[in-house]
């Protein structure tokens, strides 16, 4: 399965008003906090620049995501493949780090999530970054362009704000210095 997303940064203001235009066209689907455990590879130099292989906690569910990523101007696209797990964190762990995968980052938020058309919008809050809309369709390899169109429509009818769209993933803004 291919994801194709865009993110873009919003403050409270622009916030609120995404709220109000989702509830007259999107359909509201959940709010839970989410705990992502990045890892990179201690054999393959560059790892992240390419891969995000992650253990994603959320309630008691824990899922290894991992995606092979490419960047198209505003859009993110991944392969992806998600396994759902039934074990504890501390076992998953263990396994990456037997497998030559090292823990880096930590990334705690709360993602809101409404659909809308074909697509997921997450309003997502993380600590020390502030508010991001995501907004994300999954398609099959080849189908990228009509995902990338309907993605572009409901940033429209959202009337997100283009101009303030994000290319890093929230691991590496960690990384990045903020003024």
């Amino acid at each position: 399965m291919i994801e194709v997303e865009t993110k873009i940064s919003v403050d409270e203001l622009e916030l609120q008003e995404i709220i109000k235009s989702l509830s007259i066209h999107g359909e509201f689907l959940e709010v839970k906090e989410e705990e992502d455990t990045l890892f990179t590879s201690i054999r393959e130099e560059g790892f992240t620049r390419c891969k995000t292989l992650k253990v994603r906690k959320s309630g008691s569910k824990l899922k290894i995501i991992f995606k092979s990523k490419r960047q198209t101007g505003e859009f993110k696209e991944s392969d992806e493949v998600e396994v759902e797990v039934i074990s504890d964190l501390k076992s998953v762990v263990e396994l990456l780090n037997g497998l030559g995968f090292k823990e880096t980052i930590k990334v705690r938020k709360r993602r809101t999530t409404y659909r809308v058309g074909e697509c997921f919008v997450h309003l997502d809050f993380l600590e020390g970054l502030g508010h991001f809309v995501e907004v994300e369709a999954l398609t099959e390899a080849g189908k990228e362009e009509g995902a990338r169109r309907e993605i572009r429509r409901v940033v429209s009818l959202l009337g997100l704000p283009r101009s303030k769209v994000i290319p890093q993933a929230y691991g590496d803004m960690f990384s990045i210095p903020h003024a």
